[in-house]
């Protein structure tokens, strides 16, 4: 019986330990975004979004108002972003916006995202002469 509670409360503690908490995701920064836009290969519509950083190297982006949302991988940016943050998103053609960087006084999200299969797609989608790309930064509220 001994053994039996042990074993019970060594399986409750691990598991609490290995659980994610919503709690862990801390709201680095929110952003009003005034058009649509990509973060990976997920397609968001225009609104204030809060930024959190989910778990070491992925990001979670959720729109304030109507809950859409989107993960992305991370890789860290050893740029040092002293004033306000900003996001930056590369543009193609008129309408179609990739997020690409988080800039965050906050280290814990100055981040680069990866170019996706579907920002990768836009881009040689279109003629040769229009191929170049235009960055958009966007400042954080906060």
């Amino acid at each position: 019986m001994r053994h039996f509670f042990l074993t019970l409360i060594l399986g409750v503690a691990a598991l609490l330990a290995a659980a994610p908490t919503y709690a862990a995701q801390q709201i680095v920064a929110e952003v009003t975004i005034p058009f649509n836009f990509f973060v990976a290969n997920t397609e968001l519509p225009a609104g204030t979004y809060q930024l959190s950083e989910n778990y070491r190297y992925t990001m979670l982006l959720r729109n304030v108002n109507t809950n859409d949302a989107a993960y992305a991988i991370t890789i860290p940016s050893n740029e040092v972003v002293l004033e306000s943050g900003a996001l930056v998103f590369n543009r193609y053609g008129e309408y179609t916006h990739f997020l690409t960087q988080v800039r965050s006084p906050q280290r814990a999200l100055n981040v680069f995202l990866p170019t996706s299969r579907t920002e990768h797609e836009a881009k040689f989608g279109l003629p040769a002469n229009a191929q170049t790309v235009q960055q958009v930064v966007v400042a954080t509220a906060k």
